[in-house]
């Protein structure tokens, strides 16, 4: 919140440090009587033809514009020396901070050491953190500070030249002195401006600006447009022996010895046209890296510079980094790991900026997300959230996502089971694994069901918080994919809601998931309720003669009428069981759906379907 309002206290000085400049040429061109002259001629001509005033009132006019401009200079001139004077308090007191975590003190060691010049190398996997971090701490300890800080992208660079470049444009852009402002007004004037700013423009340059300056070049791994591998490349070829594998007797073997050879001949040469390409690479980006790592290198020893570089070293593999940043630039490497305190600050992030017009509904998801910060240490995120850009693309459509309902349906556990939902549909993007999403109805136990089909999310990675007393439900693919898949905003919200809210087997599916057994109490259930009991226990004793009285119960929930209907259930059948085959449980499964059918066979889209034509078959013969 402070630095938002720094920000705008920024924007806002700036503005009137150009109105201040404004006025500057206002009230000095007036000093000159050639420029007097010239405007009193085009005020008269004005009023002549177009304005209904006189002389006197455009010279009165004036005077309260330079009154008005004397008094935004005498306020540009303040501003500029409390900034300054703050920017001096802020530059002393930085000094002497050794910051708080260990990569603070780290880089703090790095930028107050004047002995030895050398880089700071911060490494990590891509979504880990590495920018945030550092930006994060530029932000929090040099926003004020007189000490310049450039950020620079290398991606796309893969010159010296370009490099230069990018830095100069960078090092014009952050040039806010006033000399700079005043050539930048000069380019309006009319006819002359331009010219005029092409003579006065200083030139920029990493030769001319204040050593100990800072310069952060982040995705270095980019430079290159390829991979650096560590070792030699999978070849593009490699024979099948097919022909000999199925040969019998010495005969046959001779027959394809000459087949065999041309083989080795094509295997030879292909290994070496690969070879050949994968030098060329590999020599290509070491020429890139080292002609950039020369001008950064430069930068350290001879201008002094402070120097940080970003980089996945993960892509430019071990030795390729050992040679090329530890040993030419003598690099202080810090390893950046996903840690929680990282995912604590993109939900704090999220909580400071993310708009929520509702104040209720704010109230609610702050609550939610501020829990879960306390949480954090207890829940096992799935690997894929180590990209902290994904975690915070799931938080961010999970928000977005309960905006879409009322306040008051924003309880704790609704908004659990929102964010386990989002957790889900996620994960099955990102794995490519969401065959099974369809099959989760509004309401049922997202660990039940991830349990049962093997889903895009180990159920020891939901979200699971102590403060929370029911489980997580599942809600709507529509809902819970919205963000994720750009769906249309569905009318029926409240309708989902209820669904979620009355569910009929919500206490059983949690009393399944601890004791599976629960089943064997039941009065009601589910056709999923039987095979999850069925998968738990395999083929152990009496398991199918425990389970028949459940089959008829448990599918009267379902038109099994309909042909499609029963090959969803058959198809729920095959991926439960894997396509395994469970003779006593088929036989009375087949039965029961058999009774109402009026349709024949269905499609053979598994092996379960297969299995249930050649039952309907089978007793077609039989009758």
């Amino acid at each position: 919140m402070l630095n938002t309002m720094f920000k705008k206290i920024k924007k806002v000085k700036k503005i009137i440090d150009y109105i201040a400049i404004v006025g500057v040429f206002y009230i000095l061109l007036y000093q000159f009587e050639q420029t007097r002259l010239l405007c009193k001629g085009m005020c008269i001509y004005l009023i002549d033809w177009f304005l209904p005033i006189t002389i006197l009132q455009v010279k009165n006019l004036y005077v309260h514009g330079e009154r008005l401009f004397q008094i935004v200079i005498i306020i540009s001139v303040v501003t500029t020396f409390f900034s300054t004077l703050i920017s001096f308090c802020d530059e002393y007191s930085t000094k002497h901070i050794n910051g708080n975590s260990r990569f603070e003190k780290s880089l703090f060691r790095y930028l107050h050491d004047k002995s030895i010049p050398r880089c700071f190398l911060v490494t990590g996997q891509w979504g880990s953190g590495k920018s945030y971090e550092v930006n994060s701490f530029f932000s929090k300890y040099y926003q004020y500070t007189e000490t310049k800080v450039y950020r620079i992208s290398c991606f796309g660079l893969s010159s010296r030249k370009e490099l230069i470049d990018e830095i100069n444009s960078i090092i014009e852009q952050q040039d806010q002195s006033y000399y700079a402002q005043i050539i930048k007004a000069i380019q309006f004037i009319p006819v002359i401006g331009e010219a005029l700013n092409k003579f006065l423009k200083k030139d920029y340059g990493y030769e001319n600006i204040k050593e100990g300056s800072i310069f952060i070049f982040d995705d270095f791994e980019r430079i290159s447009s390829c991979i650096v591998r560590e070792n030699s490349s999978k070849y593009l070829y490699r024979p099948s022996p097919f022909l000999l594998n199925k040969t019998r007797g010495r005969g046959q073997l001779q027959e394809f010895s000459e087949i065999k050879k041309e083989f080795d001949s094509i295997e030879n040469s292909f290994q070496e046209v690969e070879n050949a390409v994968s030098q060329y690479f590999i020599k290509t980006d070491y020429e890139k890296y080292i002609s950039l790592i020369g001008l950064i290198n430069e930068l350290v020893e001879i201008y002094r510079m402070k120097v940080i570089v970003i980089c996945n070293t993960d892509i430019l593999g071990n030795k390729f980094t050992h040679d090329i940043l530890r040993s030419k630039l003598n690099c202080i490497e810090y390893k950046k790991f996903v840690t929680n305190e990282a995912k604590e600050s993109i939900i704090n992030d999220l909580i400071e900026t993310k708009v929520i017009s509702d104040v209720k509904k704010q109230e609610c998801i702050h609550q939610y997300l501020n829990l879960l910060i306390e949480e954090m240490s207890t829940i096992e995120w799935d690997p894929i959230f180590k990209d902290l850009r994904l975690f915070g693309g799931v938080l961010e459509a999970f928000i977005d996502t309960a905006i879409l309902f009322r306040s008051e349906v924003l309880s704790l556990n609704f908004l659990n089971s929102l964010l386990n939902s989002v957790l889900v549909v996620h994960c099955g993007y990102y794995k490519n694994n969401i065959q099974t999403l369809d099959v989760y109805v509004t309401g049922v136990n997202i660990e039940f069901m991830l349990r049962l089909f093997r889903g895009p999310l180990d159920a020891s990675h939901l979200v699971k918080l102590a403060s929370i007393s029911e489980d997580a439900k599942w809600i709507d693919i529509d809902i819970s994919g919205y963000w994720i898949f750009n769906f249309t905003l569905i009318d029926n919200l409240e309708d989902i809601f209820q669904k979620w809210k009355i569910y009929d087997f919500a206490e059983l599916e949690s009393s399944m998931i601890k004791d599976v057994q629960a089943l064997m109490k039941a009065t009601n259930c589910d056709f999923l309720h039987v095979l999850f009991y069925l998968k738990k226990y395999d083929n152990k004793d009496k398991v199918i003669e425990k389970l028949t009285p459940f089959i008829a119960p448990s599918l009267s929930r379902y038109n099994l009428e309909d042909k499609e209907v029963v090959e969803t259930l058959l198809t729920f059948m095959n991926i439960v069981l894997e396509g395994t085959i469970k003779m006593d449980f088929n036989k009375q499964f087949f039965k029961e759906l058999s009774k109402y059918n009026s349709y024949g066979t269905v499609s053979h889209n598994t092996f379960t379907h297969e299995e249930y034509n050649r039952f309907l078959n089978d007793r077609t013969e039989r009758d």
